[in-house]
């Protein structure tokens, strides 16, 4: 008997989730929308997901369960892209859940646009579904953009641009994973390596401006929970990932590129100063903000004060901020 096909591929990653996993895969079973199948990958969890898994599958076709050994996220996201049958793919973090009308709006607006892509705003929840914030991207009213444009956009932190490249909250063209783009492997924030790689191939992309998409913020999240070295030098790796991308591709997302990078080394001199010098990072950190520092562009002249006593001495500007009180 051949095996029915559906347009759309729900990729569900599953690791000792149990609290949380009911509540979203009914939000997946309620969809407006139900020509779509449900990968669900289990990554080795030891609590009772599996068990939770099976009840849906059990009583959905659409649903399917599989089980594999640890990697985390990236691997197992990769696990179901490898599987999935549908055109189109939509990735549901097993702790977050979907509005009613999350795949029929995406869905919809992926066939009818002729895009690449489509992204939708987001609610921020708490563990108990209290919305803390929503952000629909209103640092544009545009609703079609190119994919280039979408990666501008992520760069502006003061309308949480930087949610844009997070995995979620999107559908995407299956043709986007071509010749084997995937997540990157053994590394946190594992959204922030695919996420220009893909855009870069997106012509055309849409912006759903409603928060359809909620996002729960546990407290014990792995991003969220306390900070280390590893957390520090895998978010370095994709900064310089993004610079290395953009060099010979885009002026703009190139100049865009080391100016976060560079900020995002002062804000972590404050934040993890003890961290990055009790395990010998304070030297490659300077250096490199000396190195970016080379490549010139147009500043505010706070800015360049700022640049420059950095390039000085960034526990210059980590005292400052200190004795300001900034």
């Amino acid at each position: 008997m051949k095996e029915k096909s559906y347009n759309v591929s729900i990729i569900v990653p599953i690791f000792n989730v149990e609290k949380w996993l009911t509540r979203c895969l009914n939000s997946i079973c309620k969809q407006t929308y139900g020509e779509f199948e449900v990968l669900l990958i289990d990554d080795g969890s030891i609590d009772n997901s599996g068990e939770i898994c099976q009840t849906f599958v059990s009583k959905d076709n659409r649903f399917k369960y599989y089980k594999k050994k640890n990697g985390g996220l990236s691997d197992t996201r990769n696990y179901g892209i490898n599987r999935a049958k549908g055109k189109y793919f939509i990735f549901v973090d097993s702790d977050d859940y979907l509005t009613p009308d999350y795949v029929e709006m995406l869905y919809s607006g992926i066939q009818k646009n002729n895009v690449d892509a489509v992204i939708c705003g987001i609610s921020r929840v708490d563990e108990d579904g209290k919305i803390l914030n929503n952000n629909c991207f209103n640092v544009t009213d545009k609703t079609f953009l190119s994919g280039k444009e979408i990666i501008e956009l992520s760069f502006d932190n003061k309308s949480d641009g930087g949610d844009l490249v997070c995995a979620w909250n999107k559908i995407y063209d299956r043709k986007l994973f071509d010749n084997n783009l995937r997540f990157e492997k053994g590394r946190y924030y594992e959204d922030g390596y695919i996420f220009p790689n893909l855009f870069l191939r997106v012509n055309k992309a849409m912006i759903i401006h409603r928060p359809l998409y909620n996002y729960v913020q546990r407290n014990n999240s792995i991003i969220h929970s306390s900070m280390n070295i590893k957390k520090i030098k895998d978010d370095d790796a994709s900064m310089l990932s993004w610079i290395d991308l953009f060099k010979n591709v885009d002026k703009k997302l190139y100049i865009l590129s080391i100016q976060k990078y560079k900020n995002w080394i002062i804000y972590k001199w404050y934040e993890n100063r003890k961290i990055i010098l009790n395990n010998n990072m304070g030297n490659y950190l300077q250096k490199q903000y000396r190195l970016y520092a080379k490549e010139k562009y147009p500043m505010s002249i706070k800015s360049k004060i700022k640049d420059t006593i950095s390039i000085i001495n960034l526990d210059i500007v980590y005292y400052l901020k200190i004795i300001l009180g900034k």
